[in-house]
């Protein structure tokens, strides 16, 4: 198993990868947990394998949640569990393909605004060398037919929070608002350590996703930038909260402050940039310390003033 830090590293491991092998179409199974750069790396990855003449399609196993979907989001609340997923129909598909090589096949359209399938369209293969398929858990279904297994994690598990309250809200997906993105968080983590850790072992290739979104982001439609020395100041000054805060390896921190019976704030920090999210809902305190467990965040302790 190899190790790469970095995402244009594994891209280019990729593409060699693809260039010494004969099989075609050459299979890429993407796995990883939740906003860890699945996506991000896939069509980075078939940007690049078509700049070289490598014709390239992306099946995202998003397309392939089960039709009674709204159950299990009732159930679980959280759309992680891996029982929301026909990974056996998603195999199914991607064995036919690689028996046939071509033809028209039926891909499952899965909508998110209506939480359910809303039918199947034509996915026409011909003459397509490289097919990625990325999901959650992908290489547990694919990795005995995949001929790549590629698995993608985050510098930093709070980085991934970040991106994915990040992309969430600002309408990529579900346009959602923190409160319930947090919720859906928590859900993922628990369902991923339940199902998808595995995954890590059967990959043949694990890149260290080492990007961070605050490095670029200049304004966030539902929070704001500030930075680290401001957020020093609101620690000195608050008198009246309850602060728990925690970091990972890396550093980066994600601090919640409780202000007593009014609001509940939640404050990313990576490399001195702060990103603030106020909830709306009250009763978000436990799960997020519930969420900092999940993702085995240590309890960091502020110096008192």
């Amino acid at each position: 198993m190899l190790q790469i830090n970095g995402l244009k590293k594994g891209i280019e491991e990729i593409i060699k990868r693809v260039k010494d092998s004969n099989k075609e179409p050459f299979i890429i199974a993407i796995a990883g947990t939740s906003a860890s750069g699945k996506s991000y790396l896939s069509e980075n990855l078939r940007k690049m394998l078509e700049k070289k003449s490598i014709k390239t399609i992306i099946i995202n196993s998003d397309n392939f949640y089960k039709p009674e979907t709204p159950e299990f989001l009732e159930f679980y609340d959280t759309f992680d569990h891996q029982e929301t997923i026909d990974l056996q129909e998603l195999k199914k598909l991607i064995q036919e393909i690689k028996v046939k090589k071509e033809g028209i096949f039926k891909l499952p359209v899965y909508s998110f605004e209506k939480a359910t399938r809303i039918g199947y369209k034509d996915l026409i293969i011909k003459d397509i060398q490289v097919i990625i398929v990325e999901g959650i858990y992908v290489i547990k279904a694919l990795h005995d037919i995949a001929h790549l297994n590629i698995y993608v994690k985050s510098h930093s598990l709070i980085e991934e929070i970040i991106r994915r309250m990040i992309r969430d809200s600002e309408g990529e997906r579900l346009n959602m608002e923190p409160d319930k993105i947090f919720r859906l968080l928590v859900g993922a983590y628990t369902m991923f350590d339940l199902f998808g850790k595995e995954q890590e072992e059967l990959s043949n290739i694990i890149i260290i996703n080492n990007y961070s979104k605050l490095d670029e982001i200049n304004s966030i439609t539902s929070g704001k930038i500030t930075n680290k020395d401001e957020l020093e100041k609101e620690l000195k000054n608050s008198k009246n909260s309850i602060w728990i805060s925690y970091e990972d390896d890396t550093g980066v921190r994600m601090l919640i402050k409780d202000e007593i019976n009014k609001k509940i704030k939640v404050y990313l920090q990576s490399k001195g940039k702060v990103v603030v999210y106020e909830m709306k809902e009250k009763g978000m305190f436990v799960p997020l310390n519930v969420l900092a467990r999940i993702i085995g965040l240590k309890p960091y302790k502020h110096k008192e003033t």
